[in-house]
């Protein structure tokens, strides 16, 4: 019995091979803010849940009407029905992504890629919250003032009188106090 040690590959095609599957294990869909009036939402739906839909609407995966809807959710405990539906994007089968735009800034988001039903929306998959950050208005802002410097205004800073003492500066220096000295009488 021979050992041999394990040769690499000489393929060089091997080493430039830039093709690659993105693999989840379980169905998932997560969003995350991009900015207070942008979110990112991105998805995978694994084999079995595709074929549990596609059999359960007796159609095949790529032939379901699929959609992708914001919802919402601020001040509410969400059930599926009971927020506002802001968008209705139809998507592609193969999607994985979506940006949604134009969103009000503060607010809770939840994504579902869902598909229609005779009524309603059929959820397939559902995000986390996202909570998009508050915006910075203009009147929140703080102002920033330059002047010019006292020597440039022609104010001697020798002439400024320096500033009041408070009462109480003999007794405390800010961080201490200053116990007054007992002079003992011979």
């Amino acid at each position: 019995m021979s050992v041999h040690a394990h040769q690499p590959s000489k393929r060089p095609r091997d080493l430039y091979d830039e093709h690659w599957h993105r693999r989840v294990s379980p169905s998932t869909m997560m969003g995350m803010p991009v900015n207070p009036f942008k979110l990112f939402v991105y998805w995978s739906v694994d084999d079995e849940r595709r074929a549990l839909v596609a059999y359960h609407f007796m159609t095949s995966w790529y032939d379901l009407p699929l959609y992708l809807c914001l919802y919402d959710v601020t001040d509410c405990w969400f059930d599926g029905y009971n927020a506002p539906l802001l968008q209705k994007n139809s998507v592609h089968a193969d999607a994985d992504n979506w940006y949604f735009q134009g969103l009000t800034p503060g607010r809770n988001y939840i994504a579902h890629l869902a598909t229609t039903t005779l009524k309603d929306m059929f959820t397939i998959l559902r995000s986390n919250v996202i909570s998009l950050p508050p915006s910075k208005s203009p009147t929140t802002r703080q102002i920033v003032r330059f002047v010019q410097p006292f020597q440039e205004r022609g104010t001697n800073l020798k002439d400024l009188q320096p500033p009041s003492t408070f009462c109480c500066e003999a007794e405390f220096d800010g961080y201490h106090v200053i116990e007054p000295k007992v002079v003992q009488s011979e």
